[in-house]
């Protein structure tokens, strides 16, 4: 049984190796960021990525989420952008978003560009492990202020697609790849989704900092506060 961990850091050999597995899992996408362009990206955001690796460290998965400044969004859900098009400068700094940051009280809109993991690690556990580590992420920057708003998914594949599942709003414009589905989510219920997902269904593994039990404590917050709000239960 593997075991895997997470860090929220991509290396320049990092950026080789999740082309690599773009090259296989998404082969039929033609209109695909250069590595010139992803180093552009993490220059400007060191945090976009979430990356998975295996016992021996090699990546075998990734989420790419990026956030967005709101023309670059709003271009982006009526189909005038698409994710190649998107510059450094288009990329929104968390920092600036934080409690003493120069967008501090508004919210923070992001592209969920891609979630991909290894076809040999397709076994449950490892899409648990990456999306607790990217749901603790989130949190972390919830804590220091962040409020996040409104989340584009390009769904390209059927896993894409089933991640998404029936939250948000499928937009009418045509997304620049074919057969894929263009979604608006807010934030907040991709996290109550993928809460409740996570307690129901926990991970053993954790990385080498205890990280996803640190994630299911976020989690179970999250959830006890909006049932608390929800008046479901009381304090």
């Amino acid at each position: 049984m593997t075991n895997y961990f997470t860090n929220d850091k991509m290396s320049d050999k990092d950026l080789h190796d999740a082309r690599a597995l773009d090259d296989v899992n998404f082969s039929d996408v033609h209109d695909r960021e250069t590595l010139e362009l992803s180093h552009k990206w993490l220059c400007r955001n060191p945090d976009l990525y979430t990356v998975l690796r295996d016992e021996d460290g090699r990546l075998v998965g990734y989420i790419n989420f990026m956030p967005l400044k709101l023309d670059a969004y709003e271009k982006y859900r009526k189909g005038q952008l698409s994710e190649t098009d998107i510059t450094a400068d288009d990329i929104a700094r968390y920092e600036d978003f934080e409690i003493d940051g120069d967008m501090a009280g508004q919210e923070l809109d992001a592209l969920f560009c891609s979630l991909n993991i290894a076809k040999e690690h397709h076994n449950g556990r490892a899409f648990k492990v990456l999306m607790i580590s990217f749901i603790e992420k989130i949190r972390e920057r919830q804590n220091r202020g962040v409020k996040f708003g409104r989340v584009l998914a390009d769904c390209v594949s059927e896993d894409g697609k089933r991640l998404v599942g029936r939250l948000g709003v499928t937009l009418p414009y045509q997304s620049h790849t074919e057969g894929a589905v263009l979604k608006e989510i807010i934030m907040d219920d991709i996290l109550a989704k993928y809460a409740n997902f996570i307690i129901n269904q926990p991970v053993q593994e954790t990385d080498e900092r205890g990280r996803t039990k640190k994630a299911l404590d976020y989690c179970r917050g999250f959830v006890i506060a909006r049932l608390c709000n929800l008046r479901i239960i009381r304090r």
